[in-house]
């Protein structure tokens, strides 16, 4: 039996997953300043006059693409939490955009932008391993269509 998260803005859950998120967000953002004053402040180091060699141009290049990596992927999930917070607002947070059946409670807990139930994203993810990048319902979740 799994239990389900049916939860109004009030209720204690509620409040927990939108602390968890806002201070989720508030890491991401401070991240995000940081990676960006460490690119600026490299760029500018590595800009006093010294060109290097290959190798050292090609680490340098290697090491900022990395940086660049890690503030997208902190931008992709402050936008992950954005969407989240809009499904809180609109009083769905917690429901599968595929099944349309609410998300296992253990689930959110763990993963509060979590937008499938267990079964749907297992479903989703085997798909994408074998090549077929479609949804589980006919290439587009249940809500979308």
């Amino acid at each position: 039996m799994t239990t389900t998260m049916n939860i109004s803005p009030s209720d204690r859950a509620m409040q927990r997953v939108l602390r968890h998120l806002n201070g989720r967000a508030r890491e991401l953002k401070a991240k995000i300043v940081e990676e960006r004053n460490r690119v600026q402040d490299e760029a500018l180091a590595n800009h006093d006059g010294s060109v290097g060699d290959i190798v050292d141009q090609a680490f340098a290049a290697t090491h900022l693409s990395m940086e660049h990596d890690l503030i997208d992927r902190c931008v992709m999930q402050l936008d992950e939490i954005a969407r989240a917070q809009q499904r809180i607002a609109a009083g769905e947070i917690g429901i599968c955009v595929d099944c349309d059946e609410p998300i296992e409670s253990a689930r959110m807990d763990v993963n509060p932008v979590a937008v499938r139930c267990t079964e749907c994203q297992t479903r989703r993810e085997a798909s994408m391993r074998t090549g077929d990048c479609r949804s589980t319902l006919g290439g587009y979740p249940k809500r979308l269509r």
